[in-house]
């Protein structure tokens, strides 16, 4: 994207300060998540760097570093949606069951499983450090091995990610027609 995701501005201020607005506006604890190198740049929010035995894997070491620092559930909101609002958030929460390791929304075109979209539960904290420890990153991966919830989205829009410039651009532009 050649900028770090969570300071692309979509809602007037950078992503981050939007999705942890939402998260404070529901009464939720909210972190950033961020490789040590990056902790600067949040200096404002309240921050959990990846923790130096899971570093460099993406999403995993993120979540792994929070259920390190707090061992609780985590609602993971990936920076990467600009049009994840505020009912997507409240829809997860609602959903909320004990007995599932991970719920998240199912994409409507893919069918696929969106694990930067999700409530981790206290279940979940074990079994995602043996699946890292065993070799594998791959939250996708993780969720179809868990106890699941899978939560319809109808609209693809709000589970596209932004990933590249172009994608941003699109996402921007069809939101606004």
């Amino acid at each position: 994207m050649g900028q770090p995701k969570g300071l692309l501005n979509y809602h007037g201020l950078p992503q981050v300060h939007y999705l942890f607005g939402l998260a404070q506006s529901l009464q939720l604890e909210a972190f950033v998540s961020c490789r040590e190198e990056q902790k600067l740049l949040f200096a404002d929010l309240p921050v959990i760097p990846d923790h130096p035995d899971f570093a460099g894997h993406g999403p995993i070491s993120g979540l792994l570093s929070a259920f390190q620092a707090f061992e609780d559930r985590w609602l993971l909101l990936g920076c990467d949606y600009p049009n994840l609002g505020k009912e997507h958030i409240l829809r997860l929460l609602n959903a909320e069951k004990n007995t599932f390791d991970v719920i998240c929304f199912k994409h409507p075109e893919s069918g696929m499983a969106e694990p930067l979209i999700a409530i981790y539960g206290h279940s979940a904290a074990k079994k995602l450090l043996n699946f890292y420890n065993s070799g594998n990153d791959s939250l996708s991966r993780f969720i179809k091995q868990s106890q699941a919830c899978f939560l319809d989205e109808p609209n693809a829009l709000v589970l596209k990610s932004a990933d590249t410039p172009e994608e941003r651009d699109a996402i921007f532009t069809r939101k606004h027609e």
